[in-house]
């Protein structure tokens, strides 16, 4: 049975710089202001370099890749999928070969999710982008709990639980999709996210407000990386 997504970190040199950008794109955070809550389950937390709270990542090894991460880049640095607690506890946080992303599994979270800003309801699609997405199908099977994936010439698409999907596409298709150039860092990393908006124009509205002024391109907003704090942020009206 394939694995909701319940957690993408977001990480960075300075908090501040973090918690601004996604302010900026009308993200607003949860009674603890340490992550944004959507109303799909999906939280988005933050972790930076220069934040002593960022410690409280409570697997050494998932923080070591975090602070290293940190130190280095910014933008979508760890997933984390549900697991049972019997999963939890065997299990050991993972990353993919060589990669900028690292995978965990954690029991669900329920968080009250306030209403966005932006107009967002929620996360549609997960961008990751690989040299040769196809050689990843064999781990991200076992990672996702997905069996059964869509592969074409642009690369994967697996469905996640809860209706978040994630796509895996090569540099050329991600450039092509969205108008940027994809990382060049890392041999899988999360270079885009893709989110639900009910009113596509309120929400363009909303961003020309404050001063961030998307592409459209294939009936979505998108606002370049460095808007997003080093990935690629899209709104879709779902």
């Amino acid at each position: 049975m394939p694995r909701k997504l319940v957690a993408l970190t977001l990480a960075g040199a300075r908090k501040s710089e973090l918690a601004n950008a996604w302010a900026r794109l009308g993200f607003a955070p949860d009674r603890s202001g340490e992550a944004i809550a959507l109303s799909d389950g999906v939280a988005l937390a933050f972790f930076a370099a220069d934040d002593a709270a960022a410690a409280a990542v409570g697997d050494l090894q998932a923080r070591a890749f975090l602070a290293y991460f940190a130190g280095r880049l910014s933008g979508a640095a760890m997933l984390t999928l549900a697991g049972s607690p019997q999963e939890c506890g065997a299990a050991r946080p993972e990353p993919f070969g060589g990669a900028d992303c690292f995978v965990i599994l954690a029991p669900p979270r329920h968080k009250t999710a306030p209403a966005q800003p932006n107009g967002v309801t929620g996360l549609k699609t997960l961008v990751a982008v690989a040299e040769s997405p196809a050689d990843h199908a064999e781990a991200l099977t076992h990672l996702t709990g997905q069996h059964e994936m869509l592969a074409t010439s642009a690369g994967l698409e697996i469905a996640l639980e809860g209706g978040t999907a994630l796509a895996v596409l090569s540099p050329l298709a991600f450039a092509f999709r969205y108008g940027f150039a994809a990382p060049e860092s890392g041999a899988f990393r999360i270079a885009g996210l893709v989110f639900r908006v009910g009113d596509l124009s309120a929400t363009e509205k909303f961003l020309e407000r404050k001063g961030v002024e998307p592409k459209i391109q294939a009936g979505r907003l998108i606002a370049r990386p460095g808007e997003g704090a080093g990935v690629a942020v899209a709104f879709e009206q779902d």
